[in-house]
């Protein structure tokens, strides 16, 4: 059982450096900012509402909200927030961030609607309703079932309406960032098929769809995240007298750190640390994640969740075994079968 949990973890941590979350921001009209991101890890793309505000703060906030990799800028945008973005770049250089300016022309609200209107076929599985009892809950993965596959013929402006009544058609500066994001996979896709890389291609492609409110996030800075210890690592208090060696890894006595042991799976880790970073405010959510705190803690449910626990560890990276279970790989190149994990 070692060496299978070994091997899972190895999965994971291969799996982890190629996840990938592709932000977009776009500014319209001088006062309203919008922003899409995109994650490999779950396909889930995250279709902001509107800001009616266009100054550093919410960019950061956006960028703390993604933890992007790739950073995809309008031309339009502010020089200020260009700016700023390029100095948080220069400062998380260790990140390997890519920052990518884009004409105007790429950040297409038609061309974002088009898209989203044509992924019903392509097997978008969830496709959560925009509508603001809900939008908190989409914020929190929450999955909602799909409406039922309309048919392929459907007239286009039919799929337009039905697109209008999922997701805010009225976030335009948003809308317009998945256009160019839409643009971005479409680039990965093409260049992961000359390569001949199915596995590398199917991780650009949507499977999801959710919207997303700043408002319903408490904003926490980079100062604040450093200062409080939150994320990063706290160096080792006898390093220097004890001449421990700086690269070695140090105690990580950050909030995040105490709690990342206790995650089992690449995308536990993932959302832990994604509560951390964004906190929410709403009180719904805070009292659903209480009441499964308390259930969890009731002595007659311990052995259960120990068991849960111990499954949960076993499976790994779910995303990883189900893409092989779509191409009908029986046992991966490592040589474990699927009934050992699952």
């Amino acid at each position: 059982m070692e060496a299978a949990e070994d091997v899972a973890s190895n999965q994971d941590a291969g799996t982890h450096d190629l996840e990938e979350s592709i932000v977009a921001i776009d500014v319209r009209d001088k006062k309203m900012m919008g922003c899409s991101i995109f994650s490999t890890a779950d396909g889930v793309l995250k279709i902001a509402n509107d800001i009616p505000m266009v100054n550093e703060n919410v960019a950061e906030q956006f960028l703390n909200f993604a933890q992007a990799t790739t950073i995809l800028m309008s031309r339009r945008v502010p020089e200020t927030i260009l700016a700023f973005v390029e100095k948080h770049v220069e400062r998380n250089a260790e990140a390997r961030l890519v920052l990518h300016l884009m004409s105007s022309s790429d950040f297409s609200h038609m061309f974002a609607c088009e898209e989203l209107s044509s992924l019903y076929p392509h097997g978008v599985s969830s496709f959560p309703i925009a509508s603001p009892s809900n939008i908190e809950r989409q914020s929190g993965e929450n999955n909602i079932q799909a409406p039922q596959t309309p048919d392929r013929q459907e007239p286009h402006c039919m799929k337009l309406i039905r697109c209008g009544s999922l997701i805010d058609l009225d976030s335009v500066a948003s809308l317009s960032c998945a256009g160019a994001i839409f643009t971005e996979l479409h680039r990965r896709r093409s260049l992961a098929s000359s390569l001949s890389s199915s596995i590398t291609e199917n991780r650009f492609n949507v499977v999801s769809i959710t919207m997303f409110n700043l408002l319903d996030h408490v904003f926490i800075s980079e100062e604040s995240l450093l200062s409080l210890q939150i994320i990063n690592h706290e160096s080792h208090p006898n390093s220097q007298a004890w001449n421990v060696d700086s690269s070695a890894g140090k105690e990580n006595l950050s909030i995040y750190g105490l709690l990342h042991p206790l995650a089992s799976t690449p995308q536990g880790r993932t959302h832990l640390r994604h509560m951390f970073l964004n906190p929410t405010s709403n009180l719904d959510i805070i009292a659903d994640r209480q009441r499964t705190i308390t259930m969890l803690l009731e002595p007659n449910n311990e052995e259960k969740t120990r068991r849960a626990v111990s499954i949960v560890r076993k499976m790994g990276n779910i995303a990883h075994t189900m893409s092989h279970l779509h191409k009908g790989i029986n046992s991966p190149s490592s040589h474990r079968s699927f009934n050992i994990s699952v």
